[in-house]
């Protein structure tokens, strides 16, 4: 029986991401979205078992090679890679291709040659969809746009982190992503920062509440003493230093604001 293909898209370009999850949800293919870090693509790799993956050659933690070559110890069908690079190395393409990557590609403002080239690896995929993918038109199923509002919300959370001077290469920034996202995952239901983002967090990622408390404390520090290159965005924005849970507080009241304006309008 054919069933659903599934595309893992990491990346801290937003345009390209919803590009990407518009483009694909509207093939009939679900798409998975993950931050530009090694780590977490290896995480989702475990968790989703895409069929394909397309990733940044140069990542935080592990960079595309390093994530292909651990990808091999996995206990499943590996995925196909699509490696995308902002400059043209050739010791860096030729590293890629020996760990197993299907496609590098240089990185442009036309995204088509990197859609054409996963289409092509979908047709060697056993996969089902209900639309023509040659012919793509604007009519999605309930399904695809629940995805779709999903990525938009993942997306609109990271702006907002990065928009506020958090650097994306610390881990607090993840575990703040982490915490908004959990939180906008159970509407209604009050969280204890402490008593119950801390050791959520904690366990997903194999580290202590303390430590996540600890990095997020200093990601908002970075941001607040104007060390990620949007300077002292922060400090613009609110009176004195937000402690953890009043940052997420912050994120998460704009993000709620967005999606009711959206759905207003």
């Amino acid at each position: 029986m054919k069933r659903a293909a599934c595309i893992l898209v990491s990346s801290n370009d937003f345009s390209f991401l919803s590009s990407c999850g518009q483009f694909f949800s509207a093939c009939g293919v679900h798409v998975v979205y993950v931050e530009n870090d090694g780590k977490k693509v290896l995480e989702a790799i475990k968790r989703c078992r895409p069929d394909i993956v397309i990733l940044n050659a140069i990542m935080p933690f592990f960079d595309a090679s390093s994530v292909i070559y651990i990808a091999h110890e996995f206990k499943f069908a590996l995925p196909k890679f699509v490696v995308l690079a902002n400059t043209d190395n050739p010791e860096v393409e030729k590293e890629n291709f020996e760990v197993g990557a299907s496609e590098y590609i240089l990185m442009s403002s036309d995204n088509s040659l990197i859609f054409s080239k996963v289409l092509k690896l979908l047709s060697y995929i056993n996969w089902h969809s209900n639309k023509n993918i040659f012919e793509i038109n604007t009519a999605k199923s309930k399904e695809a746009d629940t995805g779709a509002e999903q990525i938009d919300t993942e997306l609109l959370v990271t702006k907002l982190i990065l928009n506020l001077g958090v650097p994306s290469h610390v881990s607090g920034y993840g575990y703040l992503r982490e915490a908004v996202l959990i939180c906008l995952g159970h509407p209604g239901t009050k969280f204890n920062v402490t008593k119950n983002i801390y050791p959520v967090i904690a366990k997903m990622n194999n580290s202590t509440p303390a430590r996540i408390e600890r990095s997020m404390r200093h990601a908002i520090s970075i941001a607040w003493n104007g060390g990620s290159e949007n300077g002292y965005v922060m400090k613009t924005e609110l009176d004195e230093k937000p402690t953890n849970s009043q940052f997420i507080a912050l994120i998460l009241n704009e993000v709620r604001l967005n999606i009711s304006s959206k759905q207003v309008s």
